[in-house]
């Protein structure tokens, strides 16, 4: 693993979440947890529907940010799905090799995208 400019900004990020830990925080109406992979040190998000109706590959295509969904699952009743930062394009902390041009996708960049997420969700009306 080479270190430098995107591993130094990983470090910095980590003040506000250790890898294998996770935040849960509220926007808008709607519960979503950001968590950091104990792995890969890389960045993920989710959101926590209200129930667990199922949401369709078409309909998750037109909810895509940062490169698409990653995560469409039921937990404890309730429908929740999500993103990663986990890919080829990505600075991934932890991971043999980076592509030379990858970025890290830090905390803040995670917010913005799960916000877009929430209100592409509130405007198809899936709670």
């Amino acid at each position: 693993m080479k270190k430098g400019k995107e591993y130094n900004r990983y470090i910095d990020d980590c003040g506000y979440i250790a890898k294998g830990q996770r935040v849960v925080i509220h926007f808008d109406g709607y519960e979503y947890e950001i968590g950091r992979d104990k792995n890969f040190g890389s960045l993920y998000a989710n959101v926590i529907l209200e129930d667990d109706k199922e949401i369709y590959p078409g309909t998750l295509e037109l909810l895509k940010v940062h490169k698409g969904i990653t995560y469409n699952k039921v937990h404890n009743g309730k429908r929740v799905i999500g993103f990663d930062c986990n890919f080829s394009s990505d600075y991934v902390p932890y991971r043999e090799e980076n592509h030379a041009r990858s970025k890290y996708k830090d905390m803040a960049y995670v917010k913005q995208e799960v916000k877009k997420l929430i209100r592409k969700l509130k405007r198809a009306g899936i709670r």
